[in-house]
């Protein structure tokens, strides 16, 4: 998949800041937005329905996993996600 924009809302930016160790919008561009080498796949979720994770790193090597849904969401070759959270894995 190709990530070319990444969208985070200033809501879903705060939290991921507040929630998670400090992640950043820069740290998620970083691991998941084109250049980066992340590994995605769709998911089905029984409560918010088919989505995209992604899994990349930083330039540290630290690794995150991010879910996204596609802008337009009718699209699934998007090159343009919303970002709908994103955590540290290690």
């Amino acid at each position: 998949m190709h990530f070319g924009q990444l969208v985070i809302g200033p809501g879903v930016e705060d939290k991921l800041h507040r929630k998670h160790n400090g992640l950043t919008v820069d740290d998620v561009k970083e691991a998941i937005q084109w250049p980066a080498q992340a590994q995605a796949g769709w998911e089905d979720h029984p409560v918010h329905g088919e989505r995209v994770v992604a899994v990349g790193s930083v330039a540290s090597g630290r690794r995150l996993i991010c879910w996204l849904d596609p802008i337009p969401e009718w699209d699934p070759r998007a090159d343009t996600w919303t970002v709908r959270t994103a955590r540290w894995i290690d």
